[in-house]
């Protein structure tokens, strides 16, 4: 098995290399526990680029980890991209998954509102789509709120995750 590299700290340096970050406070939700299961949450603004949020994970007894990476830009013109690495059992699985919030693949009409503001995305387009894929409700949003209740998974997701209100 390769070395794990801390893959939230890699993007941190990265990003940080090229915008500057701001950490938000998240107050009780940097460290959640719930049935076996440890939570810890960063958030980040980073200016001219948008949003960072960093979650690491530990269950069953530490046999399994997961980090989680969420790039929400809304400053810039770029997919959405959530990077996992997950450990289980002694299996490693890295996972990129993106998502085309870009304006331009957007009906023209939001495109027009866009250009008169003169905004491009904004933390309120950034918070539609999160509310979007919170109420989907896919496995990870469901076991966050089987874990932690729907209050607090919806602040994790839509806010902490991805700079939502």
């Amino acid at each position: 098995m390769s070395k794990h590299i801390d893959l939230g700290e890699a993007v941190k340096k990265a990003l940080g290399a090229a915008f500057p970050l701001t950490k938000n406070d998240v107050g009780a939700d940097s460290r959640l526990k719930a049935r076996g299961t440890t939570l810890e949450t960063e958030s980040y603004q980073v200016s001219g680029f948008g949003h960072l949020c960093i979650l690491r994970m530990r269950a069953m007894m530490g046999m399994m980890k997961m980090e989680t990476v969420v790039m929400a830009s809304y400053e810039i013109e770029m997919p959405l991209l959530n990077l996992d690495w997950v450990q289980a059992m002694g299996k490693e699985t890295q996972i990129i998954e993106y998502y085309d919030d870009r304006v331009e693949a957007f009906d023209k009409t939001l495109i027009k509102s866009f250009k008169d503001s003169g905004k491009g995305k904004t933390d309120e387009f950034n918070q539609t789509i999160a509310e979007v894929l919170f109420h989907a409700n896919g496995p990870a949003v469901s076991q966050i709120v089987k874990l932690f209740g729907e209050e607090t998974s919806r602040r994790l997701v839509v806010k902490h995750m991805y700079g939502g209100q």
